[in-house]
């Protein structure tokens, strides 16, 4: 990965700092070198896509999406997406007009 984005790196630490398991360990289930979360942060080393990838699926959907777009979600939108994604594209503006008009209070 070239140049990857600051706030990415910032949010991916912030992911870091907040899940229970020490970096090494995360390294470890995400079976990439253990060191390797210290190398990008201690010594700048720039993350590869395939690693971040793996750190971010040791971490989670809600995590991966914080660090990616800087938005927090939770399960409950998870599911919604999840749902959403699935419905035919006709169906999806009809809902978005819908929440669009709850959202404005109509």
């Amino acid at each position: 990965m070239t140049q990857l984005d600051d706030a990415i790196l910032v949010r991916l630490r912030e992911a870091l700092d907040a899940d229970p398991r020490a970096d090494r360990r995360i390294c470890e289930d995400a079976n990439i070198g253990p060191n390797y979360i210290r190398g990008v942060f201690k010594e700048g080393k720039e993350p590869s896509l395939d690693y971040l990838m793996k750190i971010l699926g040791e971490l989670g959907p809600e995590a991966t999406m914080f660090v990616l777009t800087g938005m927090r979600i939770g399960n409950d939108d998870l599911e919604f997406i999840r749902m959403i994604q699935s419905l035919p594209t006709e169906t999806k503006s009809l809902a978005r007009q819908l929440l669009s008009k709850l959202q404005d209070g109509e």
